[in-house]
Order: structure tokens, then sequence, then C-alpha cells
């Protein structure tokens, strides 16, 4: 069974209920979950710790302003990644959520997979057994929010969640061909 898992804080677009539907309907095998509260980190560990005692073998994280294809959930596990998910403009500047290094990475007119060093939680497929393995669980304080004395700003839990799991020996994919597909909602739609 797989684990779709949205936080919100209160709130899920019309449009992204109606993907979530398609979804559903496309993958019976799976079971939708929500975290309703403030902080975004602890929706996720809420989310995560569900999804490991419900002994799913994959949560698909899609948060609550996401547009996706129905087949999402199909095409990121038929790569067999422990984290896999789609690159998309962030919702208030325009740049792509995944990065290598220093530069966000563009999924425009790309095909296939590429290793990033983190990508955003929009809609990201993670194995559990990044959570439960025994020599390289990523902790509970997976999704922190520290602060980077370097950048002089907060962190966000996505990339923190990505820097944990590079560093536990887990490798963070980007599926472009998805990427295509896939719109995060603010004031307008942004897409590849």
């Amino acid at each position: 069974m797989v684990v779709i898992a949205t936080p919100t804080r209160g709130e899920i677009l019309g449009r992204t209920v109606s993907d979530l539907i398609q979804l559903i309907k496309y993958s019976p095998e799976t079971e939708w979950m929500l975290a309703e509260g403030t902080y975004l980190n602890n929706l996720r560990t809420i989310l995560v710790d569900t999804a490991v005692a419900a002994k799913a073998s994959h949560i698909l994280f899609i948060d609550s302003d996401m547009r996706f294809p129905k087949d999402s959930l199909e095409r990121l596990l038929k790569h067999k990644k422990e984290i896999v998910g789609a690159n998309y403009r962030q919702r208030t500047q325009d740049q792509f959520c995944a990065s290598k290094g220093d530069k966000f990475i563009s999924s425009g007119g790309k095909k296939g997979l590429e290793e990033v060093d983190s990508v955003g939680f929009g809609v990201l497929l993670v194995d559990t057994t990044v959570f439960t393995s025994p020599l390289r669980a990523v902790p509970k304080d997976a999704f922190a929010m520290p602060f980077d004395t370097s950048q002089g700003k907060f962190v966000g839990e996505d990339v923190y969640f990505c820097t944990m799991a590079k560093d536990r020996g887990f490798k963070v994919w980007i599926d472009h061909d998805l990427s295509q597909e896939v719109r995060h909602t603010g004031m307008v739609e942004f897409s590849v």
C-alpha cells in the first residue's frame, strides 16, 4: 500500500482535490491521509509516522496547492528510487524548487531523471525504508527548519530533509517528464 499524504494549514484547493480523486481512482491500492495544523514540519512528521505505522511501502507527498496527472504515482514508482519527485516552479518566485549546489535546476525542455541535492515536497514519492532502515534511517528531526547563518535565513523543511537523507546515503531524484505536467498554484499556475 502507498499512503498519499497531504499536509495543510486548513485548506486544499478544489483543483488539487479533483486531481487527488483522479489519482486515487487510478491507483486504488492507495490510502489518502491528511494532517491539518500550523507547522508544516510537524504535519510531515505526523504523516510519516502514520504511514510507517500503517506499514505502507511508500509515502507520496502531495501538497494542498498542487496540480498533477492521475498516473503520477505509477510513473514515480516505475523509477524504483527511494526519493523521487516532480520539479516545479516555486509558488512565489519564478524559479524551480529543485537545486544542485547553489543553483536551481530547471526542468524546462528536459527528459528523464536527474539527481539533485534537494527538491520540494509538492509531489514527492519516498520509500518508507528511508525512515525505517536500521543503519541509515532519516531521524525524527528531518523536517526541521534550522537557521543557516551563511545565508542569513531559515532552511525549508524540504531542503533540510533532502540534506539529512543525502547525509545517510540516499539519493534524491527529479523526474523531468512528470515535471512538465505538474503545476504549483499560487495566484497563477507556475509550470515548466
